[in-house]
């Protein structure tokens, strides 16, 4: 599950427009598969072993930074399930196409941002590490 906070730096699920923006489980978000006919990546994407890949295309504000949080599904560890986790910002920019792929190999969240180009070349984003906003939330 792929969550987002606008115009934050950090999670803060309590903002205005923070929630899910793709999900494998599609009970919890009804954005996957939409289109705004974005450039398409050149090369494409590496597909996970099952095949499956969930995407959506989403406007963004470009008025501060984005939150992007990645919760993966969980991997058997030792008779009980673990998932990764992983919360990352950056400061996207107005009139600018980004492309975000976040991916789960057992404990490790991996998340990439680029910036696309009119023909789908890209070229990589700075992330920030991006923790609570407020501490207590994770009590």
């Amino acid at each position: 599950m792929v969550r987002a906070v606008p115009e934050s730096s950090c999670v803060d699920w309590r903002k205005p427009g923070a929630g899910v923006m793709v999900s494998a489980q599609k009970v919890y978000s009804n954005l996957n598969g939409q289109s705004l006919d974005m450039p398409k990546r050149q090369g494409g994407y590496l597909l996970p072993a099952d095949g499956e890949i969930q995407m959506s295309e989403l406007y963004i504000s470009a008025k501060g930074p984005l939150t992007l949080y990645l919760m993966g599904a969980g991997y058997d560890s030792g008779g009980k399930i673990r998932s990764c986790q992983r919360a990352v910002s950056f400061v996207p920019e107005s009139g600018k196409n980004y492309d975000a792929v976040l991916t789960e190999h057992g404990r490790n969240c991996l998340i990439q941002v680029d910036e696309l180009d009119a023909v789908g070349d890209f070229e990589s984003v700075p992330l920030q590490n991006a923790g609570l906003c407020n501490v207590l939330d994770n009590f």
